[in-house]
């Protein structure tokens, strides 16, 4: 090492990986709270510099245990303990990093299990407006949207569409748009004002561009709910839905 150029030992280096690490965790954490998929991109990134980390660590204990077989032998103790504590700080960073992966594939899960079973409530009715419209306007899947709807919406997209139509077929036919919204971050940033009153959900979204629509949900009803490929949500929507047709918006 050139002369005047400080020189990092495993515990600070060990330090760094902790911190990294923590910051991976608060992005995963983060992310399944907020639905924010850019965090997950800051996770990997210093999941990467974590692991970067622990390869140095490795090689400066090799080092140091190389040089120690050259050393005195009241040397060789030291170097000897400092090789151990190493390698138990590597392995413990390993588990750190591991849990991390872990958290990125059961937070997301869990999350999405935490809205199956949440009581109808207003958070729950923003949430489902927001996935029936990500799978019609983002996603074009009408199959999905049409699982959010009550039967009595599912009729009446129907019967715009014409006879001998189901509701998947008219938003096929079709390409649903509402207010302009073309990304996943537009669709999160979209104004949403949830009132509950008589066990009903009033959602009201006021985007930026286009006219408010108003959305009425009910409580699933538990065949809803065990239906195949049934939505994780509490609601279904009465009215509103036709709000996708043709971009328009309905009040």
């Amino acid at each position: 090492m050139a002369a005047g150029t400080p020189r990092i030992g495993p515990g600070g280096l060990l330090g760094r990986i902790i911190v990294l690490a923590a910051v991976i965790v608060a992005c995963l954490v983060a992310r399944a709270a907020a639905h924010a998929p850019g965090l997950l991109v800051v996770a990997v990134a210093a999941l990467v510099a974590a692991t970067a980390g622990i390869a140095q660590v490795a090689a400066v204990l090799l080092r140091d245990a190389g040089e120690g077989d050259e050393a005195a032998p009241e040397r060789t103790a030291p170097r000897a303990a400092t090789l151990a504590r190493g390698r138990r700080a590597g392995a413990a960073t390993a588990g750190v990093a591991l849990a991390a992966v872990a958290l990125a594939i059961v937070l997301p899960h869990g999350d999405a299990g935490a809205t199956a079973t949440t009581p109808a409530t207003a958070a729950t009715a923003d949430r489902t407006v927001r996935d029936f419209l990500g799978d019609a306007v983002l996603q074009n899947d009408s199959y999905d949207a049409c699982q959010y709807l009550t039967q009595a919406a599912q009729a009446r997209i129907t019967r715009l569409a014409g006879e001998g139509e189901s509701c998947r077929d008219a938003l096929a036919a079709t390409r649903p748009a509402f207010a302009g919204i073309a990304s996943e971050q537009e669709l999160r940033e979209l104004p949403l004002h949830t009132t509950l009153r008589g066990g009903a959900a009033i959602v009201r979204a006021t985007p930026p561009a286009g006219g408010r629509a108003t959305f009425v949900l009910r409580p699933a009803t538990a065949a809803e709910i065990a239906a195949f490929r049934a939505p994780r949500c509490a609601w279904r929507i009465a009215t509103g839905a036709t709000a996708v047709l043709g971009g328009g918006a309905a009040s």
